[in-house]
């Protein structure tokens, strides 16, 4: 957590902080999968406005979109899922739905709960989530990933939203997987 995270805000938003450099990101990563054999993806990524690059969260969502429908590939097919940071507020989460419904025609398939896991309180996000359950958009979460996001409130929290699937599933108490099983 203490080395991971931070890796980030610190480096990995700075290197990818104008539309030249989001555009080699994402079709860097498509020919890597490409050339491993997938054939089936789903990217994420946390839409992102660069003030100083012009870029707001729609026009970041667009260029991510922009390179996968423009990536040739005979046999892989892909897919965005949009991101809510631990870190957002509520209205920010809200603004994540928005652009996964006003995309969705374009290939967004899910949002997603991504983030640090000491960071943030995930029950601000209920609406967000009970929203996209409503449009029938897929819900991911990262789960249980470390100690800090593992209480058996934060947990049981997530699990109210009805994800359609959860990942990471590292740090579960015995009951709480006993209700994943259900």
């Amino acid at each position: 957590l203490e080395t991971f995270f931070p890796l980030f805000s610190s480096y990995i938003y700075a290197l990818c902080d104008d539309a030249s450099s989001i555009i080699y990101s994402t079709n860097s990563v498509l020919q890597a999968f490409q050339d491993d054999g997938v054939v089936y993806l789903e990217l994420r990524t946390t839409p992102r406005a660069i003030p100083s690059a012009g870029i707001t969260k729609d026009h970041y969502v667009q260029l991510v979109l922009s390179c996968i429908s423009s990536f040739k590939s005979p046999t892989m097919r892909t897919k965005l899922i949009l991101s809510i940071d631990r870190r957002n507020s509520e209205q920010e989460a809200l603004e994540v739905l928005d652009l996964a419904l006003k995309y969705r025609s374009q290939g967004v398939v899910a949002v997603d709960l991504c983030g640090n896991p000491a960071k943030g309180d995930v029950s601000i996000f209920r609406e967000a989530f009970k929203r996209a359950k409503s449009e029938n958009l897929k819900i991911t979460l990262h789960f249980a990933e470390a100690p800090h996001s593992s209480t058996d409130i934060e947990l049981r929290t997530l699990l109210s939203y009805g994800p359609d699937r959860i990942g990471h599933v590292i740090n579960v108490p015995e009951e709480i997987k006993e209700i994943i099983i259900a």
